[in-house]
């Protein structure tokens, strides 16, 4: 079989170049999805009884108060849990709902489909958004589990399996299992150029936080068109 193969530099430079033209409307929604989930962070916080910002301090105390032996503090620590992965779910259901109609729309502006940043990104059927919420969390589980594994695992699987979201967006019919193989068909033979790929839109967030920190929106609009450009290489090839 013959090696498939792309340009880190090329992806990185076209997903630069489509965002220079569509990556500041990206970068205001973005934004506001961050604000949207830190308040229901907070909120459920609150609902646990938890001062969002002192949510360490927080668990100090409550597990001086285990270790004390008081009963109540288990119950406390366990509500505070509760609410904490509550908050934690819906922000990440939230990003799923987002990130479908911005990967949508770097798809279709690379493939023609759309001309600009408009409300018919969003216009997918329900079962894209459930699919690519349970593939989201699947490679997640998955490379959690790798990266307990000695770490190499990890980054083995979350190189394989970073495309599985992205096809489910393209292929709308397609499913769970079909995008997992797909992703992990096209990345074969590419774990290293795809862990210097990871490695330079790390950079470009770390670029876009010392722009001072909202620059990281920016900076995730041009890893998501650099993303769509690097999955539209290695399934054409």
């Amino acid at each position: 079989m013959e090696t498939k193969s792309f340009s880190v530099s090329e992806c990185i430079s076209e997903g630069w170049e489509y965002s220079k033209k569509h990556g500041l409307l990206m970068a205001v929604i973005l934004f506001g999805l961050g604000i949207i989930s830190q308040g229901f962070s907070s909120m459920f916080s609150f609902i646990g009884g938890v001062n969002p910002f002192d949510t360490q301090e927080a668990a100090r105390q409550l597990g001086e108060r285990m270790a004390q032996g008081d009963t109540q503090a288990m119950f406390d620590y366990f509500r505070m849990m509760s609410a904490t992965s509550a908050g934690s779910w819906v922000g990440a259901i939230l990003s799923s709902l987002v990130l479908v109609g911005l990967y949508n729309f770097a798809l279709g502006i690379i493939s023609g489909r759309f001309s600009s940043l408009e409300f018919d990104v969003f216009k997918m059927p329900l079962m894209v958004y459930v699919k690519y919420f349970a593939v989201s969390v699947i490679t997640g589980i998955l490379t959690g589990v790798g990266l307990l594994l000695c770490v190499i695992p990890g980054i083995y699987i979350g190189a394989r399996l970073q495309f599985a979201t992205i096809y489910i967006v393209d292929n709308p019919d397609a499913d769970i299992i079909e995008a997992l193989k797909a992703s992990w068909e096209m990345t074969s033979g590419q774990v290293m150029s795809l862990i210097g790929f990871a490695l330079a839109c790390f950079g470009i967030t770390i670029i876009g936080l010392l722009c001072c920190c909202v620059g990281v929106y920016f900076a995730e609009a041009v890893t998501i068109f650099a993303t769509v450009c690097a999955y539209n290489v290695l399934k054409q090839a």
